[in-house]
C-alpha cells in the first residue's frame, strides 16, 4: 500500500461480492452515509405516521370517558 489515489486493496483474489466495492469505493465511509440517508428517509416516512397513532388513540379514550 502506497497511499496512491486509485490504488486496489485486493488480498490476491478476486472479490466474493464486487458490488461491495462498488459502493463502498473502497473505504466503509460511503456505506455508512447510505446508511445513514436510508435510515433518515425511512423514519421521515414512518415517523408522522406513528405520531399520528398516538394521537388517534389519545383522542378516542378522551371521547370515551
Amino acid at each position: 500500500m502506497t497511499g496512491e489515489r486509485n490504488e486496489t486493496l485486493t488480498t490476491g483474489t478476486d472479490l466474493k461480492y464486487p458490488m461491495v466495492d462498488l459502493f463502498t469505493g473502497g473505504t466503509v465511509m460511503p456505506l455508512m452515509f447510505v446508511n445513514a440517508v436510508t435510515t433518515w428517509y425511512l423514519l421521515s416516512l414512518t415517523a408522522p405516521w406513528a405520531f399520528m397513532q398516538a394521537w388517534l388513540k389519545a383522542r378516542e379514550s378522551e371521547r370515551a370517558s
